[in-house]
């Protein structure tokens, strides 16, 4: 006897308004507003201003990474990227307000 996997949509969000919204591109607008925003927002100050509450950071007399290293580091990722590190999360592992399995059920929308 095989068993299936049950699909899981999304078949109704509440929008920044606080209005409940069921058509399906609505939906799919919402969310991807969302995404955008948790995924894109800025860090507010400096680095300096960010770093300030930690009480100490080592300094070394050699660069813990070096240009080659920090090449690879500052490239922009790709969407197989963002896939395969989504999927490697558990599905209830949580990230910000949703589990690794809300972004894992809903892939196609992103």
């Amino acid at each position: 006897m095989g068993l299936h996997k049950r699909r899981r949509l999304i078949t109704c969000i509440q929008n920044k308004k606080g209005v409940f919204v069921k058509q399906p591109l609505l939906v799919a607008e919402v969310l991807e507003s969302h995404l955008k925003e948790i995924w894109t927002k800025e860090q507010e100050g400096t680095m300096d201003d960010q770093l300030a509450g930690i009480k100490h950071i080592p300094q070394t007399s050699q660069a813990n990474v070096n240009q080659q290293q920090n090449e690879l580091l500052i490239q922009p990722f790709s969407m197989e990227e963002l896939r395969k590190a989504v999927f490697e999360q558990p599905k209830e592992r949580t990230t910000g307000e949703f589990g690794a399995e809300f972004y894992q059920v809903n892939w196609n929308v992103i």
